[in-house]
């Protein structure tokens, strides 16, 4: 049976888990403290370097995808502003004062 990477809660299954806290035990394995935003849980454990640098990429992953999502919210955002802007001056809603 495949194990999960360290990125899915072991409890809830959800794919947010992240470090909490970590630290160096020798030189190919580290500590981590994990946590899952959903459910609470939290675990430590060792892990080898391999495994950290699984959960490193997927933690980048999901940082990217966080970051275009951002992206695309403030474009909405922006083009909602733009439309009622442009809708309350063509309306003459806007005056000097409002600056």
């Amino acid at each position: 049976m495949l194990t999960p990477g360290l990125h899915v809660c072991l409890d809830c299954f959800s794919r947010l888990v992240y470090p909490r806290d970590i630290d160096a035990r020798g030189e190919d394995s580290w500590e981590l403290e994990l946590h899952c935003p959903e459910c609470g849980w939290t675990e430590v454990g060792v892990f080898p370097l391999d495994m950290i640098e699984e959960f490193e990429a997927e933690l980048d992953s999901g940082h990217a995808e966080l970051v275009m999502s951002l992206d695309t919210l403030v474009e909405a955002n922006m083009a909602d502003y733009v439309d009622r802007f442009s809708s309350a001056l063509a309306a003459g809603a806007i005056h000097p004062m409002d600056f």
